[in-house]
């Protein structure tokens, strides 16, 4: 039998994998028993997370549910841990009016919130109770979108929402530092109020939701739907997507999942001549756009495209554009959420 390295790095990170697992089953029994509370804010709290590291859509889907939210009469506020920004909460990142702070203070995916969700305040805290308590004081919202947040469970919520990438099934998935997995998939699932799949091919959905209805009988399972809507450049300017069709693109991003990035802009006819990838949460630095740009003045592309949260870190110019992204829940799902947020409200 051929021994290859990843046989080997999996070997070595296993009694980690056990660490990991013994560490969670223990805090978990903590909580189960009452050594360690949770605390909750004065409003209905909505989790929109994940049991896998990255890549599956969550900041996309927290901006349209707290779209969704404004629509339907509610003041909501965002409390997120702020990924990767260096300022330390709680901070107010938006206020409403956009991003009071930097992508570098802030973190990518705080940042691009602000910017995206004009009336709604953004508040940046590893401790979302915190984050929370400086929201109810600035700004009294009547209801909490936690961003991260199914395994933040210090803070209560009401509904948990847990989005699975349907383009990596998980099911043979390892824990932490071995895997993807944040906790194991059958105790997760059995928690969430609502399973949400991301970005599955259509043929495969079906499968996927009996798969996950299998793994547990007390969650609701549907489907997220992302399309492309347009392109924008730093400074704000937009083409209509069809801008991409059968033009030469460089494309690069520093995200969990860049074959998705990648898989829709071919989707949409773009002729992907060199795709760059770099780590999750990138911070892109002098060498980074040289190399970029020498790249482009070799190939000379139409475009050079990125995703939105990488948009945001880069220099004001506008040679760089951004696949921007809208998500659609399923209408049932929404009823379901926004249906238990109102019994909550009332009782």
């Amino acid at each position: 039998m051929k021994v290859t390295l990843k046989t080997v790095i999996n070997r070595l990170l296993q009694p980690f994998e056990y660490i990991y697992l013994a560490a969670i089953t223990l805090i978990d029994g903590m909580r189960t028993s009452g050594l360690l509370r949770s605390r909750r804010l004065p409003a209905p709290v909505v989790s929109i997370g994940n049991i896998t590291v990255g890549g599956t859509g969550k900041t996309p889907s927290a901006i349209r549910f707290a779209e969704e939210a404004v629509a339907r009469g509610f003041r909501p506020a965002i409390l997120t841990r702020g990924y990767g920004g260096s300022a330390k909460g709680p901070v107010v990142v938006s206020a409403g009016k956009g991003p009071v702070i930097d992508a570098t203070m802030a973190g990518d995916e705080a940042y691009l919130m602000a910017k995206k969700l004009p009336g709604i305040p953004v508040i940046k805290c590893p401790d979302r109770y915190k984050g929370g308590s400086l929201a109810n004081d600035l700004f009294q919202p009547d209801l909490y979108i936690l961003d991260d947040g199914f395994q933040h469970r210090a803070l209560e919520r009401d509904i948990d929402i847990v989005l699975v990438d349907g383009s990596r099934p998980f099911t043979n998935e390892r824990l932490l530092p071995a895997g993807r997995l944040r906790e194991p998939i059958k105790k997760a699932l059995e928690r969430a109020d609502e399973v949400i799949i991301t970005k599955a091919p259509s043929k495969k959905i079906n499968k996927l939701k009996s798969d996950i209805a299998i793994l547990t009988n007390s969650s609701q399972v549907s489907e997220l739907r992302h399309k492309a809507v347009s392109i924008a450049n730093t400074s704000g300017n937009t083409k209509p997507i069809a801008s991409l069709s059968g033009r030469r693109v460089l494309a690069f991003s520093g995200i969990a999942n860049p074959l998705h990035f990648k898989s829709m802009l071919v989707a949409l006819g773009a002729d992907v001549i060199k795709f760059i990838s770099f780590s999750d949460h990138y911070r892109y630095g002098r060498l980074d756009m040289k190399k970029i740009r020498a790249e482009a003045e070799s190939s000379s592309p139409d475009f050079i495209v990125t995703t939105e949260k990488d948009l945001v870190k880069l220099p004001l110019e506008d040679e760089f554009w951004a696949l921007q992204i809208k998500v659609e829940f399923e209408a049932e799902m929404l009823k379901r959420v926004f249906s238990r947020i109102s019994a909550i409200r009332k009782s």
